[in-house]
């Protein structure tokens, strides 16, 4: 297939249209990530408190007018027990003001996030189901469907447990199109345009997630409004590029429908002025098979095949999964690790928001060049290497500065620690900087270089894997930073560990540039062997 693509379409009008119009979705998805930031951000809100004499009598209020986020643990107790009740500055700002997640509540807010990537997790693997098994274009449906449903759920929501669950269903539906419209374009394109059609939906989010900030800033008076916004924008822009989004020629081919794929591949040839030659697809078929099997003989004589050499390929298909499986995670352990230390950015959540999400522009801008003119193999290790060094340089901070700390017992001293403290925060911030600039990069690259490894009958479904994988790193990475509670360095020396392994195994991989994708596992064993 990617012959053909090379000789006559490597990256013409429609193949062009298409990565326009995933790309474009991208800021839909983008906006569904990032809406909770906002949607469930701590209530602002003072209290009304009564004081009492010792007979029983109501006094004046003694706590009114205080504007609080993280309210004192005192007047907590009071509003459990109705003495003191609180006065929201807008109660239809956040969903938790509204639905009054405060004090004892304030915890539940957390759980439409932990939520939402349980979501995901289940939509990794949906994401393969459907596209392995119903197309490639089904699937980006599914997820767009879900992602609006989830939407309306959430704007009709009438407590904050159904909106959590709406974002559960969100996150499915989010990451059921993103696995999927990778594959789709890594299918769609001739080798040497993989980098960009799969960089450029990145490049796009990153842009959607940003911009979120000023469009929240907009609708900060009510929760509901942003949600409606959010929704209006994917039907318009999710739903419309469906509509113009064609099947994978992989998957056609995969599939044995062949008939279908030829009148794909010809419309595609002919709007760039070439004629392809009659009986060229039918003339495309995994080695072992007939040329002109379809369905359940086709899947047969694969899974044949795939049986016969498992003994021979199991060895290099073990290593492969496991270093692709713990990259992934690894990877976004690191990320997230470096990235809950990016405190120091203000106290404005819109401006804050928006510096960590223009973060990874640069990186996204420069994997599109790296990776057509450096190969991928080698921009992942390096991006791997160049993380893997910046939580060690989190891990000597950390460990300085908290042997800084208890050795400056003196009160003379103690301005001499504040100051050692400050200059090690800033320190510590240019380090998550960078390390969040190379985890954007390596996550870039690993988008394009894994469908490339893996073969078309199991392509969205070993990308589903991966990213299921990483999406569990995403969900530990806070609990391995508890550990800092312990000593301060422990955590980066974990993160060290993690990266130090997948830059062991990333060395051992093949490299893909410029090669065919793999159509089954005896093209997977070619390509481990050719290096």
């Amino acid at each position: 297939m990617d012959n053909i693509l090379r000789e006559y379409c490597p990256f013409g009008y429609y193949q062009k249209r298409l990565t326009l119009l995933l790309s474009v979705a991208a800021i839909a998805t983008a906006r569904q990530v990032g809406m909770l930031v906002f949607v469930a951000a701590p209530a602002s809100y003072h209290w009304d408190c009564v004081a009492t004499n010792t007979h029983g009598a109501n006094l004046l209020p003694t706590s009114r007018g205080i504007n609080v986020t993280s309210p004192a643990t005192g007047s907590c107790q009071q509003f459990e027990i109705g003495k003191c009740s609180p006065i929201y500055d807008n109660r239809l700002a956040t969903a938790t003001a509204e639905f009054g997640l405060i004090c004892n509540k304030a915890t539940e807010s957390r759980f439409a996030q932990s939520l939402f990537f349980v979501g995901m997790l289940v939509g990794s693997w949906v994401a393969g189901y459907l596209s392995d098994g119903y197309g490639r274009r089904a699937a980006v449906l599914v997820g767009f469907l879900l992602s609006l449903a989830a939407s309306v759920a959430t704007t009709l929501a009438t407590s904050f447990w159904m909106l959590a669950v709406s974002r559960c269903l969100a996150g499915l539906g989010t990451m059921c199109y993103a696995v999927t419209a990778h594959v789709l374009l890594s299918e769609s394109v001739a080798p040497s345009y993989r980098a960009l059609s799969n960089t450029l939906p990145n490049l796009v989010f990153s842009i959607g997630l940003s911009s979120l900030a000023p469009i929240a800033y907009v609708f900060s008076d009510n929760w509901r409004n942003l949600v409606t916004f959010v929704t209006v924008e994917m039907a318009l822009l999710a739903l419309s590029s469906w509509m113009w989004t064609s099947e994978s020629p992989c998957w056609l081919l995969s599939n044995g429908k062949l008939e279908q794929l030829e009148a794909m591949i010809s419309r595609w040839t002919q709007k760039e002025g070439k004629n392809l030659p009659t009986g060229l697809v039918a003339s495309l078929s995994v080695s072992s098979d007939n040329q002109g099997e379809q369905g359940p003989q086709l899947k047969t004589s694969r899974a044949s095949e795939q049986i016969s050499l498992s003994p021979f390929l199991s060895r290099r298909l073990r290593f492969f999964s496991f270093s692709m499986m713990w990259t992934w995670f690894s990877l976004c352990v690191m990320y997230y690790g470096l990235s809950f230390h990016m405190k120091g950015l203000g106290s404005n959540k819109y401006v804050s928001f928006f510096l960590l999400s223009v973060a990874e522009l640069p990186a996204l801008i420069l994997v599109i060049w790296a990776l057509k003119c450096v190969g991928r193999k080698p921009c992942i290790f390096l991006c791997l290497v160049m993380t893997t060094v910046f939580c060690s340089m989190s891990a000597v901070i950390a460990s300085q500065s908290s042997a800084t700390n208890k050795g400056k017992v003196m009160e003379e001293a103690s301005q001499a620690a504040s100051s050692h403290q400050n200059v090690a925060a800033n320190l510590q911030l240019a380090v998550s900087i960078c390390g969040k600039f190379s985890t954007a990069a390596a996550f870039s690259c690993l988008y394009t270089y894994t469908p490339e490894v893996l073969p078309t009958p199991t392509r969205t479904s070993g990308l589903g894997v991966c990213v299921l994988i990483s999406r569990i790193g995403a969900i530990i990475s806070p609990f391995i930073l508890a550990l800092g509670d312990t000593h301060p360095s422990l955590p980066y020396i974990i993160f060290t560990a993690g990266g130090a392994i997948s830059c062991m195994g990333m060395y051992h991989m093949p490299e893909t540039w410029n090669k065919d994708l793999p159509e089954s596992l005896h093209d997977v064993h070619h390509l481990f062997r050719s290096g």
